[in-house]
């Protein structure tokens, strides 16, 4: 997937912008606004104008591969005992679940 945002966090363009006076960054209620008005010459209305898209992260897999053994850990049955806050069961049997791909329990587990 494209990652949009990387750009913006150059250092270079982090220092620029915190150089800027605040007027060139808001407008009234409008931020990001010297930003707005550089793509507006830059970027066809069609892009300009989209509907604001989110960022999807990819939880079920992260769960299922490199989170899986964080997730165990910080929902293994003695933290939950000790914290008290769920059925140490149920939580085992949702991890169980989702780790062997026989259900997505990634939001409940996120």
């Amino acid at each position: 997937s494209l990652e949009a945002r990387v750009p913006l966090l150059d250092h270079r363009v982090v220092e620029l912008a915190a150089s800027m006076p605040a007027e060139l960054k808001l407008r009234g209620s409008q931020r990001k606004y010297i930003l707005e008005q550089l793509a507006k010459k830059l970027l066809p209305a069609q892009i300009l104008n989209r509907k604001k898209q989110g960022f999807p992260i990819p939880i079920e897999s992260w769960l299922r591969r490199e989170a899986a053994p964080m997730m165990q850990d910080l929902l293994s049955s003695e933290t939950i005992h000790r914290r008290g806050y769920f059925d140490a069961e149920f939580v085992a049997r949702l991890i169980r679940q989702h780790v062997s791909w026989y259900a997505d329990n990634s939001t409940q587990l996120w």
